[in-house]
């Protein structure tokens, strides 16, 4: 492939919710470019994009894929993404280096909750955003309703560029409202014209709006030249001052030579500067080359074998090899210009994120705001080795995959992964099988449940033995006192008069923190307490840190037991967002799980509510929440506090606890 200056580059992504038809957009983009010289489909397997065997097992996209490719002397990176939620991550970190946001609907209404989810992130990372509204060709398409989705969306800032003509089994094509011509290049149609013409005008108008020249020239002549449109246009999807709305059906090829033609004649190019800087925006393991970083340059230029900084890890890269991909085929080039996404290999010390450049600029990009995980499970597999196997995998996941995290729980020994859903951690753990040959059960991850106490209680510990030789002595007395939920653990010596040498303190302390790790009603940490240690004796011979370490233990349980303590268990705070005709059902379920509901909002045909449910009761929620919504419901999680574990539940916790010690 050639190389191409920045302003003969487009960027551009598409995102959308799953089903809107992305990849067959992609597809279709291909190849109307000669790039492919048949329409691969989803269904079928064999598209461009989703080659990988888990992407064409599971028939739709996991992972983004640069589709790069040239038209009309202009190389356009394409990036299709993940429509999925739980696969959010993907799509984020390629619209955080895109140029233009291409968010992708289905003319049938599907997918409103990850339509609104995509729009808010758009807004959030103020990038310039276009619309494709595909299927028009399907049995329920609704143009109407969807284009007035968009307006809503954008607050009256859509601007239509092409224009169906029918929808469902009447679709028949599109109206390009610059050109005014339809997609097959034929005069606009008689029935189309009068509506064609009020929107041209109104695509005009806004283009006019731009400068006080461009005003002046449509008012006196009723029309710009080509020319003045995409300088226009170019400057009003840039600045954002209107959104471009496309339409068609990327299945039958049906206005997508027109989205490409406007791409690359009003689209604005990436925005040229001179020091070097390009980011890390995705990472990907390749069986023959290793790691491949896919890099968007932001400025400068990079050529094959330059000594970059990675100014986030303060360490030195050295550049090797640069490609552009075409999904999973690799074309070598001697240089990249500012704006252009290429890829290289074998960077030693780089994340996604990461920024490379200059030593001496030492520049540092936005960091790419990824979602924290919601969903976790324990994996366990059979032996030692699989052990082995299994870190190795996770550690190489975790490079690749931002928002799938891993952490061996102390508490419980355990090995927890966490993720965006639990298709996520699903397709996590295919993976590791397919690259590691190790497939770990998934299983429920232990509550971490705490004791507490609710009142004040004081008592004696004493710890005398007898030896022979020097013996050990400790004697403590200590008072606990309940503290605020979410204060934690405090420590206080009121000894007065020697009682206990001050020496003796700090170990006094030791032993109270080590008893305080495992509570007395089922081994749990204990909690928001404060604890003084008030009165005791010692022996000037026998006392040492040892023997007020075990006094101070002793002490602990024994007072314990005789400030009521009682187990707490965490909640979640758990926002739902569901079509209005499934509140009631998410209601009802939130209730049979402990929940409690705090407040609801309305916001068109989606509602969202907002609970706290306890974690013991949210395994596989998702799951049941899918089941409940048919899909289209979405939801995140995150701890919100500790309360008390109803009376009527605790004697069950504390058995089951009691079985996993025994069996230890």
């Amino acid at each position: 492939m050639q190389r191409y200056p920045t302003e003969r580059i487009r960027n551009i992504c598409l995102v959308g919710a799953k089903g809107t038809g992305k990849t067959s957009l992609a597809e279709a983009l291909l190849f109307n470019a000669k790039v492919i010289n048949r329409l691969g489909k989803v269904e079928e397997g064999n598209t461009t994009g989703d080659y990988d065997p888990l992407e064409i097992a599971h028939r739709q996209t996991l992972t983004s894929k640069v589709l790069s490719f040239e038209w009309k002397e202009t190389k356009i990176n394409l990036i299709d993404t993940p429509g999925f939620a739980d696969f959010f991550g993907e799509a984020l970190a390629v619209m955080s280096v895109s140029d233009v946001i291409c968010l992708c609907l289905d003319a049938a209404g599907t997918g409103a909750i990850e339509t609104k989810k995509f729009l808010d992130w758009v807004h959030r990372l103020n990038k310039p955003l276009c619309f494709f509204v595909n299927r028009l060709d399907a049995a329920r398409a609704n143009w109407q309703a969807t284009w007035q989705k968009i307006q809503d969306g954008t607050g009256g800032h859509a601007v239509l560029f092409a224009l169906p003509s029918g929808e469902g089994v009447n679709f028949k094509g599109v109206v390009d409202l610059v050109a005014m011509r339809t997609d097959s290049n034929d005069p606009v149609p008689g029935e189309m014209e009068a509506e064609a013409r009020q929107f041209h005008t109104k695509l005009i108008e806004d283009a006019a709006e731009e400068s006080e020249a461009l005003m002046e020239k449509y008012l006196e002549a009723g029309e710009l030249s080509k020319d003045d449109l995409q300088n226009a246009f170019a400057a009003g999807i840039g600045k954002r001052d209107f959104f471009p709305v496309f339409s068609g059906s990327a299945a039958q090829n049906i206005g997508v030579a027109n989205f490409l033609n406007l791409i690359v004649e009003d689209f604005p190019s990436p925005r040229r500067q001179e020091k070097t800087a390009a980011q890390v925006f995705k990472i990907t393991a390749d069986p023959g080359l290793g790691e491949i970083f896919y890099l968007r340059l932001f400025s400068g230029t990079l050529v094959p074998g330059t000594d970059l900084f990675n100014s986030n890890r303060q360490s030195t890269e050295r550049l090797g090899h640069l490609f552009v991909m075409r999904g999973k085929e690799r074309l070598e080039v001697d240089q990249a210009c500012a704006g252009d996404i290429v890829a290289t290999a074998k960077l030693k010390n780089t994340g996604i994120g990461d920024t490379l450049c200059l030593k001496k600029d030492e520049i540092r990009c936005d960091p790419i705001p990824f979602p924290e995980p919601s969903v976790s499970f324990a994996l366990q597999v059979a032996s030692r080795a699989e052990q082995d196997k299994l870190g190795l995998g996770l550690s190489k996941l975790m490079r690749t995959v931002p928002t799938f995290h891993m952490h061996i729980d102390k508490e419980f020994a355990e090995t927890i992964v966490s993720g965006m859903g639990e298709q996520h951690i699903e397709v996590m753990v295919e993976r590791l099988k397919e690259r590691y040959g190790v497939k770990p059960e998934l299983g429920k991850p232990h509550i971490p449940y705490r004791e507490t106490i609710t009142k004040k209680a004081e008592g004696q510990g004493k710890y005398k033995k007898q030896t022979g030789g020097h013996g050990q002595y400790g004697d403590c007395w200590l008072r606990l006192e309940p503290l605020a939920r979410g204060k934690g653990f405090a420590f206080a010596s009121e000894i007065k008069g020697g009682a206990i040498p001050s020496k003796f303190i700090p170990s006094v302390e030791k032993g109270v923190r080590q008893a305080i790790e495992k509570g007395v009603l089922a081994a749990y940490p204990v909690v928001d307490l404060k604890v003084v240690v008030y009165d005791g004796s010692y022996h000037d011979v026998d006392s040492s840190d040892l023997a007020f370490q075990i006094a101070a233990s002793m002490a602990f349980k024994k007072v314990e037991e005789e400030a009521k303590p009682i187990l707490l268990e965490p909640i979640m705070n758990v926002e739902i967002t569901t079509p209005a005709q499934y509140v009631g059902d998410v209601t009802s379920d939130i209730s049979s799980r402990r929940g409690r509901v705090q407040s609801m909002e309305n916001s068109g045909e989606l509602d969202t509510i907002k609970a706290q449910i306890p974690q013991a009761d949210l395994y596989k929620y998702s799951t049941r929440l899918r089941s409940m919504t048919s899909g289209a419901a979405a939801y995140t999680m995150s701890f919100s506090h500790y309360e008390p574990v109803p009376p009527q539940l605790a004697p069950k916790v504390m058995e089951e606890r009691k079985r996993e010690k025994g069996t230890e």
